[in-house]
């Protein structure tokens, strides 16, 4: 019975171990440092508990008189309270890795892959609601329609990698101009969709103007000679069609076709230039 009650405080003890390992794997998966100091607290305890069943051990090996039915007790009390312990952190662990694999699988689901920015699915879910909200709040609302102008030549001259660099450092040079509120997405092959929530028409021509000066004046992709190809500094300009909410324009369709034609007169106007919507019939 000795051998017995002594092995079960040693495999419980071993258990808070392993409880102690899953822990500490449980806290690098953690995304936020409060959440991180609650189980560090955890672990202290069960160090605590560790030391405990340790301490009990040597008890038991002291003890010399009859062992009475408490002492009995204890060590079935300590074994199974510490294979609670690495069930709840076992559980805890499987669950946060659960939970990260699907966050990461709904991120992946509404990013661009190339570019690391919203897609056009997600995008086009947003915009109907942002248009909800400002229809309800009565707050304007304003879309810009981004499109390099000609990007084939980019392409057919230093080939499709580089397309993609410059198609990058873009998507980043945007991000970096806006606000933490403001949406970007690709919306098609080098059409990159902005949602301006809270802002007016003139505000958003005003930003659409700075972002159209930076790049223009905004190196993409740096002169290279490698494996990856050969190429001069690649430089771009960009013509931007602005549309703005309003009683007129109600549905993302509408909004999104004001800013589509004025992205097309802005082409059509010599490119490289910011133009926003007109209402038709106006």
């Amino acid at each position: 019975m000795d051998y017995l009650l002594i092995a079960l405080v040693v495999s419980g003890a071993l258990l808070q171990l392993a409880s102690l390992i899953l822990v500490r794997k449980l806290i690098r998966e953690l995304p936020r440092p409060y959440l991180r100091t609650g189980w560090k607290i955890l672990s202290v305890f069960i160090l605590f508990f560790f030391a405990s069943y340790l301490g009990y051990l040597f008890f038991l090996q002291a003890k010399t008189d009859a062992l009475c039915t408490i002492d009995l007790l204890v060590p079935f009390i300590l074994f199974f309270g510490a294979v609670f312990v690495l069930v709840v952190n076992l559980l805890s662990l499987k669950t946060t890795l659960d939970l990260k694999r699907i966050c990461v699988l709904e991120q992946e689901n509404i990013t661009d892959p190339l570019l690391g920015i919203f897609n056009r699915r997600y995008m086009e879910r947003r915009l109907r609601e942002e248009i909800l909200l400002s229809h309800r709040d009565e707050l304007p609302l304003t879309i810009m329609l981004i499109d390099i102008d000609n990007f084939k030549v980019v392409n057919d001259t230093y080939g499709h990698l580089a397309g993609d660099r410059v198609l990058v450092s873009l998507a980043g040079l945007i991000k970096g101009q806006l606000r933490r509120t403001d949406l970007v997405a690709r919306y098609g092959g080098e059409e990159i969709l902005v949602i301006l929530p809270h802002t007016p028409e003139a505000a958003a021509l005003k930003l659409a103007e700075k972002l159209r000066r930076t790049i223009a004046e905004s190196v993409m992709v740096p002169a290279s000679s490698s494996e990856e190809g050969e190429w001069p500094a690649i430089k771009i300009t960009v013509s931007i069609g602005i549309g703005g909410l309003s009683r007129e324009v109600e549905s993302a369709n509408e909004l999104f076709a004001l800013a589509d034609q004025a992205l097309y007169r802005a082409k059509g106007s010599g490119r490289n230039c910011c133009l926003g919507g007109e209402i038709a019939g106006s």
